[in-house]
């Protein structure tokens, strides 16, 4: 394309030099939506507009200076039809969504534990009650753990003396010293090689002990980790936040390994349980978004069944009740104000989409 230099001048009067780089023949067509052309009634007249995007200087120029202004008010126009960053796409088809309905679904609590001991012992505290709401990780009951607090204590002071190897580094430093005279008395003929030898297996037994003593100070950083895990495993810590439910042992009972203490729930989350027909559920895949209202006419006058709660399909069981032909689809829901309790039945709404459902097999 080939170009012509031309003068222009900016507002403050100084002379610019450009490069043109529209031919004179550019077909400029004025439009506001993709496809659709701009009324010249609503946009009103060329000149106002050029001057406000482009400056009342642009009016006084030649050609080129309004065409680069039509072609910079054409892109305004062009650019306030485009949806930007963070505008929301137009909502799928009605036709395209289909709502299925699950009746007598059965609400279950995610976070449900038994906690338990790790070891026997005897409980020797309790450090919660019945309703009390924990932090996870937060300690919950303790065992008797005086002998293995014993054993920690030693296994740390053993750690905290290095003198075996700084007593095998002074025997080292003689044993070398001795070795260098003998070896110095051999080159002269003063003494035999077999006194020799055996100062030089004394000086290379030195060396080793070295090692013994920094090998064995290593063992006893360990015995004190060992000690410090065992001593843990007498405490009983929350493996999630949530509130106590149940309180099975009191201080002085005997406990075995793995037998619990106490129960612990969360009802933050929950899981909605429910089964459909098989030619429904055929091709769905996990991932659909679910609505959930409690089923339950006898808590009407709190209002409660009117709450609806928003989650996402999490599976779609590969099995069928062979008496029933039905499938189970479970679906996880934020408990707003643990309204969802467990046990309570409810009634499940699955948003299917085209991008929910497995392409199928064709006859």
């Amino acid at each position: 394309m080939g170009g012509r230099d031309d003068p222009a001048h900016c507002r403050d009067g100084r002379e610019i030099r450009r490069r043109s780089v529209i031919p004179p023949e550019f077909p400029l067509e004025t439009s506001g939506r993709r496809g659709e052309n701009v009324d010249q009634s609503t946009t009103g007249d060329w000149s106002e507009q050029i001057e406000a995007v482009a400056g009342p200087h642009v009016l006084d120029g030649n050609g080129d200076e309004l065409m680069l202004a039509r072609i910079l008010l054409c892109g305004c126009l062009l650019g306030a039809s485009v949806p930007g960053p963070g505008v929301a796409a137009d909502p799928v088809p009605e036709e395209d969504c289909r709502l299925l309905d699950l009746l007598k679904c059965q609400i279950h609590v995610i976070d449900r534990a038994l906690v338990a001991t790790e070891r026997d012992g005897v409980v020797d505290r309790v450090e919660v009650k019945v309703g009390d709401r924990v932090q996870q990780g937060q300690p919950l009951a303790r065992l008797r753990s005086d002998i293995a607090e014993a054993h920690l204590h030693l296994a740390q002071e053993r750690t905290r003396s290095d003198i075996n190897e700084r007593y095998a580094r002074k025997v080292l430093e003689v044993a070398r010293q001795d070795y260098e005279t003998y070896l110095d008395l051999h080159s002269k003929g003063s003494t035999t090689d077999q006194v020799l030898r055996q100062k030089k297996l004394e000086f290379e037994r030195s060396e080793l002990s070295v090692e013994q003593a920094q090998f064995e100070f290593r063992i006893h950083q360990l015995d004190a980790e060992r000690a410090a895990a065992e001593l843990r495993a007498y405490e009983v810590n929350a493996p999630f936040s949530g509130t106590v439910r149940q309180v099975l042992k009191v201080p002085g009972e005997s406990v075995r390994n793995g037998e619990a203490i106490l129960e612990l729930v969360n009802t933050d989350r929950v899981q909605v349980e429910g089964y459909g027909n098989l030619e429904d559920l055929w091709n769905l895949l996990p991932g659909a978004q679910v609505e959930v209202r409690l089923d339950a006419p006898e808590l009407e006058r709190f209002g409660v069944t009117q709450e609806r709660f928003r989650g996402t399909l999490i599976h779609v069981d590969s099995l069928v009740q062979p008496v029933t032909g039905k499938v189970r689809v479970v679906a996880e829901v934020e408990n707003r104000r643990n309204i969802l309790r467990d046990g309570l039945r409810a009634i499940m709404q699955i948003r299917i989409l085209p991008s929910n459902l497995a392409p199928t097999v064709s006859p």
